[in-house]
């Protein structure tokens, strides 16, 4: 009796994808093609995010899969790598019922493990390079921009904040992202010694004080021994440090604020969105990605979403060593 090997069935589920510009394309265009933050006929919008420098979009689940999502009762669902967010709004006349982007199925992809392509492309970058990608970013995200235009009408509808309010977030973040605002607050901050803080970022620094010879050297001094060498200048470099930002609330500006502390000091940095902010927060991850795709900043960025207090996620980007600083915004219980 012949047999015949059983065919394993296709694995359908939907599968995040890496955006690419074409050549000569337009933002508008861009967002055209990929249909982001737009409403289909089911009812949804898609998000992208950031990982790892890659934009990622997400694959819509079949029709079937989305109506049982949103019948669930449930605010967060996931299909396959990509993530629900069920809501209830209208933008233009058209009705949205839920908001999809790429969800966090591996964890460790957020956490920055290529240190040595941080020494050496980030880390030298001067600080000059940082000032005009902030301004990039700042551009990208212009109140006429193609990607304020976009997103701005879904964040309104999505918000449960007044219009005004929203508007003067997306503005902020504009405002915000200046290079010669931030050079000012880089050089009040990191200055030492009478120092700007930029030169500090860009390389050592030899630092105008005085050290007194060791103990020792002054003790084998006084017993006979050679005089005590004059110590050399003291020298400092501020070295850039791995960042997780846990933004919290329903404020367009928290996640490109604090975002903005590590890429201002070349900081690789995650940023997880917060739940109220999403659609502002997809904007402004594809503004960082728009102003520079292959800039060394962006390789080691990522802004994405996931529920707080998932343990498959946190679990992993909350352990030792993952990340050298941790900064969480919320309430005391927070």
């Amino acid at each position: 009796m012949a047999t015949r090997p059983v065919e394993e069935p296709a694995d359908e589920r939907p599968r995040s994808r890496r955006a690419t510009l074409s050549p000569g394309e337009t933002i508008d265009a861009f967002l055209a093609r990929e249909q982001l933050f737009a409403i289909d006929d089911q009812g949804v919008a898609k998000l992208p995010v950031l990982v790892g420098g890659a934009l990622l979009l997400p694959a819509l689940p079949p029709a079937g899969a989305i109506e049982e999502a949103i019948a669930s009762g449930r605010k967060n669902v996931d299909i396959g790598e990509t993530h629900l967010v069920v809501t209830d709004a209208e933008v233009a006349g058209r009705k949205l019922r839920c908001l999809a982007l790429p969800g966090v199925t591996d964890p460790a992809a957020l956490i920055p493990r290529d240190i040595a392509d941080q020494i050496r492309t980030l880390h030298p970058l001067p600080f000059d390079s940082i000032a005009a990608h902030v301004d990039a970013i700042g551009a990208a995200m212009a109140p006429d921009g193609a990607i304020v235009r976009a997103a701005l009408p879904l964040a309104i509808a999505c918000s449960d904040q007044p219009d005004y309010f929203v508007r003067l977030g997306f503005a902020d973040v504009h405002a915000a992202y200046s290079g010669a605002a931030i050079g000012k607050a880089v050089d009040r901050e990191l200055g030492y010694g009478g120092q700007p803080g930029r030169l500090f970022l860009d390389g050592w620094v030899e630092i105008d004080d005085e050290i007194a010879p060791g103990g020792m050297a002054v003790a084998r001094e006084r017993l006979g021994g050679p005089p005590a060498a004059t110590p050399p200048k003291r020298r400092l470099r501020a070295v850039p440090m791995s960042q997780l930002h846990v933004t919290a609330g329903n404020s367009p500006v928290v996640p490109a604020v604090s975002a903005l502390r590590a890429l201002a000091t070349k900081g690789p940095v995650t940023v997880k969105l917060p739940s109220g902010a999403l659609v502002a927060g997809a904007a402004f991850a594809l503004a960082v990605w728009v102003a520079g795709p292959d800039h060394p900043q962006v390789r080691h960025s990522s802004i994405a979403y996931w529920r707080g207090g998932d343990k498959a996620v946190e679990s992993v980007l909350f352990a030792h060593g993952a990340f050298e600083r941790i900064l969480v915004w919320g309430s005391r219980a927070s």
